[in-house]
This record gives structure tokens, C-alpha cells and sequence, in this order.
């Protein structure tokens, strides 16, 4: 069992995933997220539309309705945060 302070460490290194980073809502919240100087990774099918001001963020090509991209977004993330607009399938 780890500690609280190993967890907490943990929390901290270890990346947010974060989708929806390009849109209006995704966007502020990286904003929020860098400021607080989280680790973030971004999953995002335009990756150069990610706004990211800090070199502790990532920004990873990929579709959230590509298994691969999740399986590579997702690996060594603790926390994650989908932003996704309605769409038909």
C-alpha cells in the first residue's frame, strides 16, 4: 500500500488526459489545468490547434473514437477529462 504523500506524487507527475482541448470549453481548461502546473496530455485530431503554453504538456494526434489513439492517450494517465461535442454516428 502507498502512502498518502506517494499517492499524492503520483497525482501530481503522472498526466491529465485531457480531449476536447481545441474547443471553447477543452481550451480553458488546459488553461486552468497549465496554470495550476499540472501535467496535462492532450488528445486532439488537429494537434496544432492545441493552445499549450507549458513544456509539461503533451498533445497527442488521435480520435476518441479510435481505440488506438485511446490506448496510447490513456497509458501511464491517472486522471482524464473527455470534452466531446454530440455527433452522429
Amino acid at each position: 500500500m502507498q502512502s498518502g504523500t506517494d499517492q499524492w506524487t503520483r497525482l501530481v507527475m503522472d498526466p491529465i488526459l485531457l480531449t476536447g482541448a481545441t474547443g471553447y470549453i477543452g481550451g480553458r481548461l488546459l488553461r486552468s489545468l497549465e496554470g495550476a502546473a499540472w501535467a496535462v496530455r492532450c488528445l486532439a485530431r488537429r494537434p496544432g490547434r492545441v493552445a499549450s503554453t507549458r513544456s509539461t504538456t503533451e498533445v497527442d494526434t488521435g480520435d476518441c473514437l479510435d481505440k488506438a489513439s485511446l490506448d496510447r492517450a490513456f497509458a501511464g494517465v491517472l486522471v482524464c477529462r473527455f470534452r466531446l461535442q454530440p455527433f452522429d454516428v
